[in-house]
């Protein structure tokens, strides 16, 4: 099942509408339940990757909301590391043996990387992330293959339960 949210333009009269708004929700945006999320496995088999190097993915652009829990050893942020060009962070599923990078923009003030430090102390509490999907092309031994990234941006959040 496809978890992606996106703006959903659809031609139905209003009641049926209505009614698929309700009962959907996920196409429609109404409410940001904790159900919406998708763990970063989850997100991978939605994205079809790891796939071949060029070739934009059809998620590529679309918002996400992934759930997951922090790499504290891999959390790069401007006031700690500040000759980095990045700002990062790995989300990565309970059993730890699927991650996801998180980029923000160095450019921008992050209070993100706050808040993250902040719940440190609570590391096995769950991450949520809302973010657009951005492809990768990963050049590696023997052929290329094409991941993604969450990338942070406008309407972009990060929330802890």
């Amino acid at each position: 099942m496809l978890y992606i949210r996106r703006e959903c333009v659809i031609a139905l009269p209003p009641a049926i509408a209505l009614y698929l708004a309700l009962s959907v929700n996920m196409c429609f945006g109404l409410d940001d339940n904790i159900s919406e999320y998708m763990t970063v496995a989850e997100l991978y088999q939605s994205c079809k990757v790891p796939a071949p190097c060029g070739k934009k993915l059809e998620c590529e652009g679309r918002k996400v909301l992934v759930s997951g829990l922090i790499d504290w050893d891999n959390v790069f942020d401007k006031k700690t590391y500040p000759n980095l060009p990045y700002q990062k962070f790995t989300l990565h599923d309970e059993d730890s043996t699927t991650s996801i990078e998180v980029w923000a923009d160095p450019t921008q003030e992050n209070r993100i990387f706050d808040d993250i430090y902040q719940h440190r102390s609570r590391s096995q509490n769950r991450t949520y992330v809302e973010g657009v999907v951005t492809g990768i092309d990963l050049p590696i031994m023997g052929p290329c293959k094409r991941m993604i990234r969450i990338d942070l941006g406008r309407g972009s959040s990060v929330s802890f339960k």
